[in-house]
């Protein structure tokens, strides 16, 4: 068989995984991939003279379910199984699962078998994973909401008709395995030896691929005419490309009898696969589907049992408590292969996880690093904090060393008809660059775009925080910050090297009045056009120097010296970060595979021989394997964003965590089983959570994202109102009581009064510290 399409990155080969996934996150070039698996055995086999596209004329008139992924994974079982000296028992279990996925007939039941194929799979991978018979219930509560997304029913009910009915499925599973095989032989034979190539049959194998439609199509009551026109297909939408389907020159007789052999192969292998499929119907045998209908049996007894005896709720007497039960969210499919991830997630949406604890991240094996150097209070709060992304090689040549950002010294580049935006924390996000007067909006990062001329743009982040870009050649460089209280900072860029403008200077003001200044923050620069240091000036004189930077021949940032002295200190290769040391010396230290931007950290270890973590990329699928000091070994699933939709942890339970389109989490599956429900709003305000207990907390919302009413599960009423600047100046609670609130020109609280009249006053000097507090 071809050899893995992703190479395996850290650790040793491991056994072969496959992803069970929410099936709205399983992209057309995952899919493709394997497609993509397959046509390069056929090359492989014939030296190149049998393709996908050449087999599809003349073979594959086997009409399967609208199922491609299914299709696809058993094309592939089929060739490991051909080409193995030894076959494995878990491959014929693998292809059985598959061709239950496939199986056309009857079409009323189409829809059960294919919610059937995940099942199996996630059952057989839970148990080799945890090394034991017995099913968690968080798999319990993930197979209700996949059942339920497709089928009326209980599991109980789905679970006892599948064993009853598994003898028969398989044994057409069988027959169809088969036809399969059969298929194959015949493609092969056909292209290797014209004279049994008649035009009648092409022509035939033509029609056929018009006929099946909408080939990419995952429907249980449509069909796939053609299985190689479809595989075909999904791999030329995956962008691996088409190859001519004519054949211009003879084959030559060594390559033909290749063909021929494995032709010949192929339906000797016929018997063999009839007998293996139906003998997996046995509950007696090891790893057979009956065996492991049978323990999911068992499971949904034991679950039942326990989850038989009701749950506490939080009840408030006297008035009406709100609860539900809703049926769970949570389709999910199988697949062999998927496409590495192309990004990191936002901390803040994806809630768990998503990198170690020194910020490696489990979905890109990119290593981040935030340092601040100072902070300076006011209107508008200065923090020059610094981060670094080992991916972010925008910024090889930046004013702060290769591959660091600060929020001054954020931009877009311009990349063809498109925009690049590297955001503060050193993640990148691609936008259409907008006509004038139009925008864009990132659902995700909740960033929008705006046009304002030719040479200018605003991003908002949510509805108030805005930031100001002007182009400057092939980028629009940060000019302007505001915040929702009018404050802002300006930036200024005066300083030039090799024709290119350099950050100058800060100035900080308030009430959107540019002359109300309260900071002024200037820069020098080395002869190599890059930062050595911030200073604040009053008056038009140095005040104080705030942080001062070193760097090495190749651009890297070596030494960052606070105003204290004290000193981050940093090596790297390749400027890839391989050690660093804080305020106090103490050290970090990386390994790395790889030498370019995408070059994966594979351990972190401090000086001590702490916090030790190493991980390992699967080679098939987006899986990131985490290992801890102790030797604990913790599983991440992503999808192809970065989002963590499934941890397995070292004690062998699993969480699952399903999205909406904005990676916003619509449920939460704990490891005890136990679940939580979200709603959102178009601007991912949460608006409904329905808790594990099955209360319903509610939330509501203003036209600027402000959170004025909350309905709690005991009946309770909680409402806010804001003052035009989004300060909140009203409090009630479920009891009617009322807390007010005032503010300064700054935003800042001078008074807080309760219900019972009595006031808390507070006072800020310049620079909004707060200097005096009278309580009540």
């Amino acid at each position: 068989m071809a050899s893995p399409l992703n190479p395996p990155v850290g650790g040793e080969q491991r056994e072969t995984q496959v992803a069970i996934v929410p099936l709205d996150l399983i992209q057309v070039e995952d899919v493709g991939l394997g497609a993509a698996s397959f046509d390069a055995w056929l090359q492989e086999i014939s030296g190149g003279f049998v393709t996908l596209e050449r087999i599809k004329t003349v073979a594959g008139g086997l009409p399967v379910v609208g199922n491609i992924m299914a299709l696809v994974d058993a094309l592939n079982d089929i060739v490991r199984l051909a080409t193995s000296d030894e076959r494995d028992p878990l491959d014929w279990v693998s292809l059985g699962i598959n061709l239950i996925g496939m199986i056309p007939i009857p079409p009323g039941m189409a829809a059960a078998r294919m919610s059937l194929r995940p099942m199996l799979f996630l059952v057989r991978q839970e148990m080799r994973q945890a090394g034991k018979m017995v099913l968690g219930d968080a798999l319990i509560e993930v197979l209700i909401g996949h059942l339920n997304a497709t089928i009326v029913g209980t599991l109980d009910d789905f679970v006892s008709q599948a064993q009853g009915k598994l003898p028969g499925i398989l044994e057409d599973a069988g027959k169809l395995g088969e036809g399969v095989l059969f298929q194959i032989a015949d493609g092969l034979e056909k292209l290797v030896n014209p004279e049994l190539n008649a035009k009648a049959d092409l022509l035939e194998a033509e029609q056929l691929v018009h006929a099946a439609g909408d080939l990419w199509a995952y429907d249980p009551k449509a069909a796939i005419g053609n299985i190689f026109a479809a595989a075909a297909e999904v791999c030329a939408a995956a962008g691996k490309g088409a190859v001519n389907g004519a054949v211009e020159h003879l084959v030559p007789e060594a390559v033909k009898k290749e063909v021929v052999k494995q032709a010949d192969l192929l339906r000797a292998m016929g018997p063999e696969l009839r007998t293996q499929i139906k003998g997996l119907a046995d509950p007696g045998a090891q790893n057979s589907l009956g065996s492991l209908l049978l323990t999911l049996d068992g499971a949904v007894v034991s679950w039942r049992a326990r989850n038989g005896h009701g749950q506490s709720f939080n009840i408030k007497p006297g008035v009406t408590n709100q609860a539900k039960r809703r049926a769970g969210e949570g389709k999910l499919e199988k697949v062999q292969r998927e496409t590495p991830a192309k990004g990191q997630p936002n901390p803040k949406i994806n809630c768990v996880c998503a990198a170690t604890g020194n910020s490696i991240s489990f979905a890109m094996g990119s290593e981040s690093v935030r340092h601040t150097d100072f902070s300076l209070p006011g209107p508008f709060p200065i923090e020059w904090a610094r981060t670094y992304c080992s991916s972010l090689d925008a910024y090889d040549q930046d004013v702060i060393g290769a591959r660091w950002i600060t929020p001054f010294t954020t931009r877009f580049d311009c990349v063809d008809d498109r925009l690049v935006f590297h955001d503060s924390d050193g993640r990148s996000h691609e936008f259409p660059l907008p006509k004038v007067k139009l925008f864009h909006f990132n659902a995700i990062e909740n960033l929008t775009v705006i046009r304002l001329s030719k040479d200018r743009l605003l991003l908002m982040r949510g509805l108030d925080h805005r930031e100001t870009y002007v182009r400057r050649g092939k980028r629009f460089v940060l000019i302007n910050k505001m915040l929702p209280n009018g404050a802002g900072v300006m930036l200024h860029h005066e300083h030039r090297h090799d024709g290119r403008l350099v950050l100058s200077e800060l100035v900080t003001y308030s009430e959107k009045d540019l002359n109300k200044v309260h900071l002024r923050l200037g820069t020098l620069i080395d002869d190599q056009g890059r930062l050595t240091g911030l200073w604040e000036v009053r008056d038009g004189e140095v005040k104080r120097q705030l942080c001062a930077y070193q760097y090495d021949d190749s651009g890297d940032l070596v030494l960052a010296q606070d105003e204290n002295g004290s000193a981050w200190r940093y090596q790297y290769q390749n400027h890839l970060i391989t050690r660093y040391t804080d305020r106090t010396n103490r050290g970090l230290n990386l390994q790395w595979q790889g030498s370019g931007p995408d070059a994966k950290a594979i351990r972190e270890w401090a000086d001590d021989g702490s916090f030790d973590t190493r991980l390992a990329w699967d080679e098939n699928i987006r899986l990131t394997y985490v290992t801890d000091a102790l030797g604990h070994e913790t599983r991440h699933y992503y999808d192809g964003l970065g989002y963590t939709y499934r941890i397995c942890h070292a004690d062998g339970r699993s969480e699952w965590f399903f999205r909406d389109a904005a990676k916003n989490i619509i449920r939460h599956v704990h490891t005890d089983g136990s679940t939580d429900r979200y709603r959102y709003d178009k601007l991912s305000n949460l608006t409904e959570h329905t808790r594990a207990d099955h209360s319903v907390m509610n939330y509501a919302y203003d036209d600027k994202s402000h959170l004025i009413k909350i309905s709690d599960g005991e009946g309770g009423l909680w409402k806010r109102d804001y003052d035009l600047r989004g300060n909140l100046v009203e409090a009630i609670d479920p009891l009617e009581n009322v807390t007010e609130y005032a503010y300064n020109s700054f935003g800042l609280p001078t008074a807080i009064k309760d219900a019972n009249g009595n006031t808390k006053a507070l006072a800020y000097n310049d620079a909004g510290q707060l200097v005096k507090y009278t309580d009540c």
